[in-house]
């Protein structure tokens, strides 16, 4: 009788299956693997993955959650467990989950960076600045971030120190669309509509839409 494919061989073809973009086979692997060893981490891990990527976001939450039970100190998990509650709505829950990522590994950029764009949309720009200096500090040629650092600034009334991080991130990615927004967004705000008018024609011709 031939043997059942050992759970890291389950856990390779659930990745392979994914990177295919054939999420509901890979998470048919992911299940397979946590049948044989139901402690495999990385299994639950990317099961939860699949799961969003089938629009399936609370199972994903489940499976992140029970990930966590089993490795409770590893910043991947936090990370992807504030991912999954950005996606559900609940920003809040998903900045306790960044801030327990970088406190478990505090060079991990993603956490950084999507802990500052929440705490913005929430309402503490000061606090969200503080998060994506430390995110810059680890990857200075983002342009997403400086464009969310210009984004914070101006929502904390700096609007020139906001231009100035919209310049850089339009120095790294001279076509990154929502930069060039954003910076005709402040210059209409500072009276500058001449300038703001072509920032936004720049912005329209590189596809961006409101």
């Amino acid at each position: 009788m031939p043997t059942s494919p050992a759970p890291q061989t389950w856990l390779a073809q659930g990745l392979a299956l994914g990177q295919q973009g054939r999420s509901r086979a890979a998470l048919d692997a992911f299940e397979q693997a946590l049948i044989q060893e139901p402690a495999l981490v990385a299994a639950w891990q990317n099961k939860a993955v699949a799961l969003l990527h089938l629009g399936r976001a609370d199972e994903a939450l489940a499976a992140i959650d029970h990930a966590l039970t089993l490795a409770p100190d590893d910043a991947t998990l936090w990370l992807s467990q504030g991912t999954m509650l950005a996606a559900l709505g609940r920003p809040k829950q998903a900045v306790h989950a960044f801030t327990e990522a970088t406190n478990r590994a505090p060079d991990l950029f993603a956490a950084w960076y999507n802990k500052a764009v929440l705490l913005g949309e929430l309402g503490s720009s000061r606090k969200g600045l503080a998060a994506i200096d430390e995110a810059l500090a680890l990857q200075p040629e983002d342009a997403e971030a400086w464009c969310s650092k210009g984004v914070l600034l101006a929502q904390c009334n700096h609007p020139r120190r906001a231009l100035r991080a919209f310049k850089q991130a339009l120095a790294f990615a001279p076509d990154f669309a929502p930069a060039w927004y954003a910076k005709s967004v402040v210059l209409r705000q500072l009276g500058q509509e001449e300038a703001a008018t072509e920032a936004r024609r720049q912005a329209t011709q590189l596809g961006y839409r409101d």
